[in-house]
């Protein structure tokens, strides 16, 4: 997944957010964060959740405008996760 921002942040802005949807909220059922660096597509299987981010793979550019982060999930945990940012004030919409 990537973003076009309307502010600068950093990775760890934009794994904060993720974190905190996954462990608060509403969405808590819905998105589940990962810190492993080994994690694969085969350790998802049986997995609830939606969405699955997998924060170490998070980048940010330069300018710090263009957010790529990984997830295994469905097209709707796109539209999920879109706006989170926008509620956050992150991404335009």
């Amino acid at each position: 997944m990537n973003l076009n921002l309307k502010k600068e942040v950093t990775i760890e802005e934009v794994n904060s957010v993720l974190r905190e949807a996954a462990s608060f909220g509403q969405l808590v059922e819905q998105i589940d964060y990962s810190i492993s660096l080994e994690i694969v597509s085969s350790d998802c299987i049986g997995n609830s959740h939606c969405v699955i981010v997998d924060a170490p793979a998070t980048i940010v550019s330069k300018d710090g405008k263009r957010v790529w982060y990984y997830i295994a999930g469905t097209t709707m945990s796109l539209v999920i996760l879109n706006k989170l940012f926008v509620y956050r004030n992150i991404w335009p919409g």
